[in-house]
Protein backbone atom coordinates (compact mmCIF):
# COMPACT_ATOMS: atom_id res chain seq x y z
CA UNK A 1 0.00 0.00 0.00
CA UNK A 2 1.53 3.51 -0.96
CA UNK A 3 0.86 6.23 1.56
CA UNK A 4 1.44 9.91 1.59
CA UNK A 5 1.20 11.88 4.86
CA UNK A 6 0.08 15.75 5.39
CA UNK A 7 -0.74 17.78 8.10
CA UNK A 8 -4.62 18.45 8.76
CA UNK A 9 -5.86 20.67 5.86
CA UNK A 10 -2.43 20.66 4.08
CA UNK A 11 -1.93 18.67 1.18
CA UNK A 12 0.39 15.13 0.38
CA UNK A 13 3.01 14.88 -1.95
CA UNK A 14 2.10 13.75 -5.57
CA UNK A 15 0.82 9.91 -5.99
CA UNK A 16 3.14 8.30 -8.72
CA UNK A 17 1.11 6.35 -11.59
CA UNK A 18 0.88 3.41 -9.68
CA UNK A 19 -2.05 1.36 -10.99
CA UNK A 20 -4.00 -0.76 -8.50
CA UNK A 21 -6.95 -2.59 -9.34
CA UNK A 22 -8.05 -0.07 -12.07
CA UNK A 23 -12.02 1.15 -11.94
CA UNK A 24 -13.20 2.08 -14.90
CA UNK A 25 -12.62 5.96 -15.73
CA UNK A 26 -15.99 7.41 -16.24
CA UNK A 27 -18.40 9.30 -13.72
CA UNK A 28 -20.20 5.89 -12.78
CA UNK A 29 -16.86 4.54 -11.68
CA UNK A 30 -16.71 6.50 -8.39
CA UNK A 31 -16.35 4.28 -5.39
CA UNK A 32 -19.01 3.48 -2.88
CA UNK A 33 -18.09 2.50 0.85
CA UNK A 34 -19.75 0.46 2.83
CA UNK A 35 -19.72 0.03 7.06
CA UNK A 36 -21.24 -2.31 9.32
CA UNK A 37 -20.85 -5.92 8.02
CA UNK A 38 -18.57 -6.90 10.55
CA UNK A 39 -16.13 -5.33 13.35
CA UNK A 40 -12.95 -4.15 11.49
CA UNK A 41 -14.10 -4.56 7.85
CA UNK A 42 -14.89 -1.70 5.41
CA UNK A 43 -16.13 -2.75 1.57
CA UNK A 44 -15.77 -0.50 -1.48
CA UNK A 45 -17.48 -1.12 -3.84
CA UNK A 46 -16.85 -0.28 -7.71
CA UNK A 47 -17.51 -0.86 -11.46
CA UNK A 48 -14.96 -2.33 -12.69
CA UNK A 49 -14.22 -1.70 -16.80
CA UNK A 50 -15.89 -4.90 -18.37
CA UNK A 51 -18.69 -3.64 -16.05
CA UNK A 52 -18.44 -6.66 -13.66
CA UNK A 53 -19.31 -5.65 -10.12
CA UNK A 54 -16.25 -5.23 -7.73
CA UNK A 55 -14.88 -4.95 -4.04
CA UNK A 56 -12.14 -3.66 -2.57
CA UNK A 57 -12.37 -4.75 1.15
CA UNK A 58 -10.29 -4.84 4.26
CA UNK A 59 -9.66 -8.04 5.48
CA UNK A 60 -8.46 -7.39 9.24
CA UNK A 61 -4.24 -7.26 7.96
CA UNK A 62 -4.91 -6.09 3.95
CA UNK A 63 -6.94 -4.72 1.02
CA UNK A 64 -8.55 -7.70 -0.90
CA UNK A 65 -10.57 -7.48 -4.12
CA UNK A 66 -13.45 -9.67 -5.13
CA UNK A 67 -15.56 -9.93 -8.42
CA UNK A 68 -18.90 -10.37 -6.93
CA UNK A 69 -21.09 -9.90 -10.22
CA UNK A 70 -20.55 -10.87 -14.18
CA UNK A 71 -22.96 -7.38 -14.43
CA UNK A 72 -22.55 -5.83 -16.83
CA UNK A 73 -23.31 -2.73 -14.70
CA UNK A 74 -24.54 0.27 -16.33
CA UNK A 75 -24.22 2.94 -12.83
CA UNK A 76 -22.22 2.82 -10.27
CA UNK A 77 -23.04 0.95 -7.21
CA UNK A 78 -25.30 1.48 -4.20
CA UNK A 79 -24.38 -0.66 -1.21
CA UNK A 80 -26.73 -0.80 2.02
CA UNK A 81 -26.21 -2.60 5.73
CA UNK A 82 -28.84 -2.82 8.04
CA UNK A 83 -31.96 -4.50 6.61
CA UNK A 84 -30.95 -8.10 8.39
CA UNK A 85 -27.78 -9.35 10.54
CA UNK A 86 -24.94 -10.34 8.29
CA UNK A 87 -26.28 -9.12 5.08
CA UNK A 88 -25.02 -6.57 2.39
CA UNK A 89 -27.13 -5.48 -0.71
CA UNK A 90 -25.44 -4.10 -3.78
CA UNK A 91 -28.26 -2.46 -5.85
CA UNK A 92 -27.06 -1.21 -9.18
CA UNK A 93 -28.64 -0.21 -12.88
CA UNK A 94 -28.23 -3.32 -15.93
CA UNK A 95 -27.72 -2.27 -19.31
CA UNK A 96 -30.80 -3.04 -20.43
CA UNK A 97 -32.37 -0.77 -17.25
CA UNK A 98 -33.76 -3.16 -14.87
CA UNK A 99 -32.74 -3.16 -11.19
CA UNK A 100 -30.55 -5.84 -9.86
CA UNK A 101 -29.04 -6.23 -6.52
CA UNK A 102 -26.03 -8.75 -5.67
CA UNK A 103 -26.41 -9.47 -2.13
CA UNK A 104 -24.66 -11.99 0.67
CA UNK A 105 -26.87 -14.70 1.25
CA UNK A 106 -24.50 -15.50 4.33
CA UNK A 107 -22.25 -18.22 2.13
CA UNK A 108 -22.31 -16.32 -1.10
CA UNK A 109 -23.16 -13.82 -3.41
CA UNK A 110 -26.55 -13.90 -5.36
CA UNK A 111 -27.64 -12.07 -7.91
CA UNK A 112 -31.35 -11.14 -8.12
CA UNK A 113 -33.65 -8.63 -10.57
CA UNK A 114 -35.82 -6.61 -8.54
CA UNK A 115 -38.04 -4.62 -11.11
CA UNK A 116 -37.52 -4.21 -14.92
CA UNK A 117 -37.55 -0.91 -14.98
CA UNK A 118 -36.52 0.98 -16.95
CA UNK A 119 -34.15 3.24 -14.88
CA UNK A 120 -32.71 6.46 -16.05
CA UNK A 121 -30.73 6.61 -13.07
CA UNK A 122 -28.48 4.79 -10.46
CA UNK A 123 -30.64 3.50 -7.44
CA UNK A 124 -30.47 4.96 -4.15
CA UNK A 125 -31.29 2.48 -1.21
CA UNK A 126 -32.76 3.46 2.23
CA UNK A 127 -33.12 1.31 5.12
CA UNK A 128 -34.59 2.19 8.54
CA UNK A 129 -37.89 3.46 7.41
CA UNK A 130 -39.92 0.60 9.06
CA UNK A 131 -38.36 -3.20 9.98
CA UNK A 132 -38.13 -5.60 7.63
CA UNK A 133 -38.41 -3.04 4.67
CA UNK A 134 -36.14 -2.03 2.01
CA UNK A 135 -36.33 1.09 -0.14
CA UNK A 136 -34.63 1.89 -3.44
CA UNK A 137 -35.57 4.75 -4.90
CA UNK A 138 -34.44 5.66 -8.56
CA UNK A 139 -35.73 7.70 -11.91
CA UNK A 140 -37.78 6.63 -14.51
CA UNK A 141 -36.79 7.44 -18.05
CA UNK A 142 -40.22 10.17 -17.80
CA UNK A 143 -38.62 11.86 -15.20
CA UNK A 144 -41.22 10.23 -12.35
CA UNK A 145 -39.91 9.10 -8.94
CA UNK A 146 -39.82 5.49 -8.35
CA UNK A 147 -39.52 3.38 -5.56
CA UNK A 148 -39.08 -0.26 -5.36
CA UNK A 149 -39.42 -1.53 -1.94
CA UNK A 150 -39.45 -5.10 0.09
CA UNK A 151 -43.18 -5.31 1.17
CA UNK A 152 -41.93 -7.96 3.50
CA UNK A 153 -42.57 -11.03 1.21
CA UNK A 154 -42.13 -9.42 -2.55
CA UNK A 155 -40.66 -6.39 -4.65
CA UNK A 156 -43.11 -3.94 -5.33
CA UNK A 157 -42.45 -0.59 -7.46
CA UNK A 158 -44.51 2.56 -6.62
CA UNK A 159 -44.80 5.92 -8.51
CA UNK A 160 -43.87 8.88 -5.78
CA UNK A 161 -43.87 11.84 -7.80
CA UNK A 162 -44.51 12.82 -11.26
CA UNK A 163 -41.43 15.11 -11.32
CA UNK A 164 -39.88 15.12 -13.56
CA UNK A 165 -36.73 14.89 -12.12
CA UNK A 166 -33.08 16.19 -13.34
CA UNK A 167 -31.11 14.33 -10.89
CA UNK A 168 -30.66 10.92 -9.49
CA UNK A 169 -32.76 10.97 -5.76
CA UNK A 170 -31.57 11.47 -3.20
CA UNK A 171 -33.11 9.66 0.26
CA UNK A 172 -32.86 10.30 3.99
CA UNK A 173 -34.34 8.78 6.84
CA UNK A 174 -33.93 9.65 10.90
CA UNK A 175 -35.45 13.19 11.03
CA UNK A 176 -39.04 11.89 12.42
CA UNK A 177 -40.13 8.93 13.21
CA UNK A 178 -42.33 7.64 10.25
CA UNK A 179 -41.38 9.62 7.82
CA UNK A 180 -39.17 9.54 4.63
CA UNK A 181 -37.58 12.41 2.59
CA UNK A 182 -35.93 11.86 -1.28
CA UNK A 183 -34.66 15.20 -2.64
CA UNK A 184 -34.33 15.40 -6.38
CA UNK A 185 -33.20 18.73 -8.44
CA UNK A 186 -36.23 19.63 -11.24
CA UNK A 187 -35.44 20.48 -14.74
CA UNK A 188 -35.58 24.37 -13.22
CA UNK A 189 -32.83 23.54 -11.13
CA UNK A 190 -34.96 24.13 -8.07
CA UNK A 191 -34.50 22.18 -4.85
CA UNK A 192 -37.61 19.18 -4.21
CA UNK A 193 -38.37 16.92 -1.88
CA UNK A 194 -40.95 14.05 -1.80
CA UNK A 195 -41.99 12.99 1.11
CA UNK A 196 -43.77 10.36 3.38
CA UNK A 197 -46.41 12.51 5.55
CA UNK A 198 -47.32 9.16 7.18
CA UNK A 199 -50.18 8.54 5.19
CA UNK A 200 -49.76 9.66 1.48
CA UNK A 201 -46.90 11.17 -0.50
CA UNK A 202 -46.69 14.45 -1.07
CA UNK A 203 -44.07 16.69 -2.71
CA UNK A 204 -42.67 20.15 -1.63
CA UNK A 205 -40.34 22.84 -3.26
CA UNK A 206 -37.27 23.98 -0.94
CA UNK A 207 -35.24 26.51 -2.34
CA UNK A 208 -35.46 27.52 -5.92
CA UNK A 209 -32.16 29.08 -7.04
CA UNK A 210 -30.76 26.77 -9.40
CA UNK A 211 -28.77 23.68 -8.02
CA UNK A 212 -26.31 22.56 -10.25
CA UNK A 213 -25.14 19.47 -9.06
CA UNK A 214 -27.48 16.48 -7.73
CA UNK A 215 -28.29 16.96 -3.45
CA UNK A 216 -26.62 15.26 -0.58
CA UNK A 217 -28.90 15.32 2.07
CA UNK A 218 -27.86 14.88 5.75
CA UNK A 219 -29.05 14.12 9.25
CA UNK A 220 -27.55 13.88 12.65
CA UNK A 221 -26.12 17.19 13.19
CA UNK A 222 -28.84 18.34 15.41
CA UNK A 223 -32.00 16.94 16.78
CA UNK A 224 -35.05 18.17 14.49
CA UNK A 225 -32.56 19.53 12.19
CA UNK A 226 -32.21 18.60 8.45
CA UNK A 227 -29.30 20.00 5.89
CA UNK A 228 -29.24 19.57 1.69
CA UNK A 229 -25.76 20.36 0.37
CA UNK A 230 -25.31 21.15 -3.02
CA UNK A 231 -23.01 22.97 -5.97
CA UNK A 232 -24.51 26.18 -7.08
CA UNK A 233 -24.14 27.22 -10.92
CA UNK A 234 -21.27 29.73 -9.97
CA UNK A 235 -19.55 26.64 -7.94
CA UNK A 236 -19.71 27.93 -4.59
CA UNK A 237 -21.10 25.25 -1.69
CA UNK A 238 -24.73 25.70 -0.89
CA UNK A 239 -26.66 24.22 2.13
CA UNK A 240 -29.95 23.91 2.54
CA UNK A 241 -31.81 23.35 6.08
CA UNK A 242 -34.47 23.47 8.03
CA UNK A 243 -34.39 25.26 10.98
CA UNK A 244 -37.50 23.57 12.82
CA UNK A 245 -39.81 26.47 11.79
CA UNK A 246 -38.31 27.09 7.88
CA UNK A 247 -35.96 25.91 5.30
CA UNK A 248 -33.35 28.26 4.83
CA UNK A 249 -30.46 28.24 2.07
CA UNK A 250 -26.64 29.34 3.48
CA UNK A 251 -23.03 29.51 1.84
CA UNK A 252 -20.85 27.36 3.21
CA UNK A 253 -17.84 28.20 1.12
CA UNK A 254 -17.24 30.49 -2.13
CA UNK A 255 -14.29 28.36 -3.97
CA UNK A 256 -15.76 26.76 -6.97
CA UNK A 257 -16.76 22.87 -6.74
CA UNK A 258 -15.31 20.54 -9.60
CA UNK A 259 -18.20 18.00 -8.08
CA UNK A 260 -21.47 17.34 -6.39
CA UNK A 261 -20.81 17.81 -2.15
CA UNK A 262 -20.36 14.68 -0.05
CA UNK A 263 -21.50 15.03 3.70
CA UNK A 264 -20.19 13.19 6.58
CA UNK A 265 -21.65 13.50 10.26
CA UNK A 266 -20.66 11.33 13.27
CA UNK A 267 -16.87 12.22 13.16
CA UNK A 268 -17.23 14.00 16.38
CA UNK A 269 -20.06 15.79 18.12
CA UNK A 270 -21.30 19.11 16.88
CA UNK A 271 -19.26 19.17 13.64
CA UNK A 272 -20.21 18.11 9.84
CA UNK A 273 -17.55 17.88 7.08
CA UNK A 274 -18.77 18.29 3.51
CA UNK A 275 -15.96 16.96 0.85
CA UNK A 276 -15.85 17.95 -2.84
CA UNK A 277 -13.30 18.00 -5.65
CA UNK A 278 -12.20 21.59 -6.82
CA UNK A 279 -11.09 22.14 -10.02
CA UNK A 280 -7.72 21.47 -9.73
CA UNK A 281 -8.62 18.15 -8.59
CA UNK A 282 -7.80 18.20 -5.26
CA UNK A 283 -9.74 16.89 -2.32
CA UNK A 284 -11.49 19.66 0.11
CA UNK A 285 -13.44 19.76 3.32
CA UNK A 286 -15.70 22.14 4.27
CA UNK A 287 -16.21 21.65 7.87
CA UNK A 288 -18.06 22.84 10.92
CA UNK A 289 -15.72 23.80 13.76
CA UNK A 290 -18.55 24.32 16.25
CA UNK A 291 -18.91 28.89 15.58
CA UNK A 292 -17.68 28.68 11.58
CA UNK A 293 -17.09 26.81 8.37
CA UNK A 294 -13.83 26.58 7.12
CA UNK A 295 -12.43 25.61 4.27
CA UNK A 296 -9.43 22.93 4.07
CA UNK A 297 -7.20 20.85 1.59
CA UNK A 298 -6.47 17.50 2.50
CA UNK A 299 -4.89 16.14 -0.49
CA UNK A 300 -3.27 17.67 -3.72
CA UNK A 301 -2.97 14.97 -5.77
CA UNK A 302 -5.86 15.11 -8.23
CA UNK A 303 -9.13 13.18 -8.06
CA UNK A 304 -10.43 11.28 -11.12
CA UNK A 305 -13.92 11.13 -9.57
CA UNK A 306 -16.00 12.65 -7.04
CA UNK A 307 -15.37 11.58 -3.19
CA UNK A 308 -17.13 9.28 -1.08
CA UNK A 309 -16.84 9.46 2.65
CA UNK A 310 -17.13 6.68 5.29
CA UNK A 311 -17.18 6.87 9.25
CA UNK A 312 -17.36 4.00 11.64
CA UNK A 313 -14.54 1.85 10.79
CA UNK A 314 -12.77 3.52 13.72
CA UNK A 315 -12.92 5.89 16.53
CA UNK A 316 -11.79 9.26 15.74
CA UNK A 317 -10.98 7.90 12.15
CA UNK A 318 -12.63 9.63 8.90
CA UNK A 319 -12.04 8.14 5.16
CA UNK A 320 -12.60 9.37 2.02
CA UNK A 321 -12.51 7.07 -1.24
CA UNK A 322 -11.93 8.65 -4.86
CA UNK A 323 -10.20 7.29 -7.45
CA UNK A 324 -7.11 8.81 -9.24
CA UNK A 325 -6.83 9.88 -12.98
CA UNK A 326 -5.31 6.26 -13.81
CA UNK A 327 -8.54 4.43 -12.39
CA UNK A 328 -6.88 3.12 -9.04
CA UNK A 329 -8.85 3.51 -5.63
CA UNK A 330 -7.26 5.93 -3.24
CA UNK A 331 -8.26 6.71 0.03
CA UNK A 332 -7.40 10.06 1.98
CA UNK A 333 -7.97 8.78 5.81
CA UNK A 334 -7.29 10.86 9.25
CA UNK A 335 -5.24 8.60 11.28
CA UNK A 336 -5.16 10.68 14.15
CA UNK A 337 -2.88 13.67 13.46
CA UNK A 338 -2.88 13.58 9.83
CA UNK A 339 -4.40 13.27 6.51
CA UNK A 340 -2.94 10.25 4.98
CA UNK A 341 -3.24 9.06 1.43
CA UNK A 342 -3.63 5.44 0.37
CA UNK A 343 -3.86 3.65 -2.61
CA UNK A 344 -5.98 0.68 -2.87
Amino acid sequence: MQEITGDLGGAGAPIDDVVRPNVATDPEATPHPLYGFAPGRIDVFWKAPDGSLEDTWWTGSAWAVSQLAAGPLDSAPAPLYGFAGGRMDVFWKATNGALMDTWWTGSAWATSLLSVGPLDSAPAPLYGFAGGRMDVFWKATNGALMDTWWTGSAWATSLLSAGPLDSAPAPLYGFAAGRMDVFWKATNGALMDTWWTGSAWATSLLSAEPLDSAPAPLYGFAGGRMDVFWKATNGALKDTWWTGSAWAVSQLSAPPLGSAPAPLYGFAPGRMDVFWKSPDGSLNDTWWTGSAWAVNQLSAPPLGSAPAPLYGFAAGRMDVFWRTPTGAIADTWWNGSAWVVSVL
